[in-house]
């Protein structure tokens, strides 16, 4: 059963009539819901996309439910109207909630697949022509395909490090190229510091047809390669009897195998000197790590990769983007703001800096803690847990519908804090000051609230 969909239901129906048919109404409504969730799930639906259509369905019941909270406020004692109000304000609350929270999550999520998705049909059309070539050369047809790499620009240059082993390098100056871009599919990719005050991408001899290296407009870019080759044999070919029969299907049995090994490239290292304008990173399905680098502006976005980032410092904005892995960021110092957005995974921003994180979230955990300026954290069944380390925080605004929203700071400071949950429990341990220009505002639906 979707976790989602059960604290969804629980909160529609609380405060309702104790009757059987209101339990029956219940049970009914929650296994109709999940069977539609799996019903879109079987379709070919993202979770998160059966989830939205889900909860839109729910919101049509409301007005039933609401037609046996005014039977029940008729017949009831004259204390139960207070009770109905209430009710009915958590409804439109949950409603408000959900929609301002999760339009925010769902652009950045519309992003990231939409990235995902060109990055994806690249590296798609670059195996399958580069794999078609091999299998073409196999039955004795010329595939005019260049073996340069990089569209024959003569960019790679062959080196032999880490041990002895061989390696592809491409090299920039950063004079000349203040960008880097990197844009890929199910590679794995890290960023790195470089030694000589230039910008190197190494790759594995084997995948140097797969990747193509552009250098236009002070860009130097990193991307799938797709190859041009000559188109398939008629169908009829491929029914031939015989021995040659069994040379197409034995190239057919290759290309196959060979699309499956090279779906994918090795390990990804793209080394870029300290004080670089701007890095931004872009896989479907690849795991992204960036380390102990200086950088102007860094943007991070996969769909079902994680993101780690440690060790760094970022003089401008900085953004990570993740649709279904987890978002890790430990001891970043970014100067001016950071967009943390996640569907489905975990977002964590541990022992940096920040003027101003902005971290929505849809269906995880968010832990930020480090020195603040100001946050703003959204998320629909998530809890959001914040601490900042000094006094210079101005502002903590968190919003949840199903989570708890734990916030802990110095013990020198005095906010004002407005703290609203449904249903749950607030705790504030500390003084506070209406009139502090130190701002907390904290609400949940159904979830706790503490404040230390």
């Amino acid at each position: 059963m979707n976790p989602t969909i059960v604290k969804i239901i629980d909160l529609m129906f609380r405060g309702m009539p104790e009757r059987e048919e209101i339990r029956a109404m219940r049970e009914e409504l929650l296994t109709n819901s999940q069977a539609r969730y799996d019903d879109l799930i079987a379709s070919g639906k993202s979770s998160n996309e059966a989830l939205g259509e889900v909860l839109d369905n729910l919101r049509g019941v409301e007005e039933l439910l609401d037609e046996y909270r005014r039977e029940d406020v008729q017949t009831s004692a004259p204390e139960q109207p207070f009770a109905y109000a209430r009710f009915e304000k958590m409804a439109e609350e949950i409603d408000r909630r959900f929609a301002a929270a999760a339009d925010d999550v769902k652009s950045a999520a519309d992003r990231a697949s939409t990235t995902a998705e060109a990055a994806f049909g690249t590296a798609m059309e670059s195996v399958r022509t580069a794999m078609d070539s091999f299998a073409s050369g196999f039955n004795g047809r010329s595939a005019g395909f260049d073996h340069s790499g990089a569209a024959g620009s003569g960019e790679w240059v062959r080196s032999n490090v880490y041990g002895g082993g061989e390696l592809l390098v491409a090299t920039a100056d950063p004079a000349h190229y203040p960008r880097v871009r990197v844009e890929l599919a199910a590679d794995e990719v890290e960023l790195l510091p470089s030694g000589d005050g230039l910008i190197h991408v190494e790759i594995d001899p084997e995948d140097e047809s797969l990747l193509l290296v552009e250098k236009t407009g002070g860009c130097f870019t990193l991307r799938r390669n797709p190859v041009s080759v000559e188109p398939e044999p008629p169908a009829e070919d491929e029914q031939q009897e015989g021995f040659f029969g069994f040379l197409n299907k034995l190239g057919r049995m290759m290309r196959g195998t060979i699309r499956q090994m090279r779906s994918c490239c090795g390990l990804i290292r793209v080394k870029l000197p300290a004080g670089l304008a701007m890095a931004e990173v872009q896989t479907a399905s690849g795991d992204i790590g960036i380390s102990d680098l200086q950088l102007g502006g860094l943007s991070a976005t996969t769909a079902s990769g994680d993101i780690n980032i440690s060790d760094c410092s970022i003089t401008g904005d900085a953004a990570a983007c993740n649709t279904s892995g987890d978002t890790d960021l430990h001891n970043v110092k970014v100067g001016g703001s950071l967009k943390l957005n996640a569907t489905s995974g975990d977002i964590m921003f541990f022992e940096g800096s920040v003027s101003m994180v902005t971290a929505n979230n849809v269906s995880g955990d968010t832990e930020i803690s480090g020195v603040l300026g100001q946050v703003q954290s959204n998320s629909v069944s998530g809890d959001i847990d914040i601490c900042t380390y000094d006094t210079s925080v101005t502002g903590i605004f968190a919003n949840t519908t199903s989570g708890d929203i734990t916030v802990g700071m110095e013990e020198v400071l005095t906010p004002a804090v407005t703290a609203n949950t449904t249903s749950g429990d607030v705790q504030i341990e500390c003084d506070t000051d209406p009139a502090s220009a130190v701002r907390f505002r904290l609400s949940t639906v159904s979830g706790d609230i503490c404040v230390s």
